[in-house]
């Protein structure tokens, strides 16, 4: 049985593990073109890391 009062939230995937994270997360004033989405801090350190190896 479906519930008519659940509300389906839209998602996004995180920039580094994919997992699914509402998109209201994304609501931000900066151009839609480079804004990234992480699930939490790990991820974002993660992504970081990543760009700072890559930049020396």
């Amino acid at each position: 049985m479906i519930d008519k009062n659940t509300t389906q939230i839209e998602t996004i995937p995180c920039k580094i593990c994919l997992q699914e994270i509402p998109s209201s997360v994304n609501q931000n004033a900066e151009a839609d073109e480079y804004v990234s989405n992480y699930c939490g801090l790990e991820c974002y350190q993660q992504w970081r890391d990543k760009q700072l190896e890559e930049t020396e």
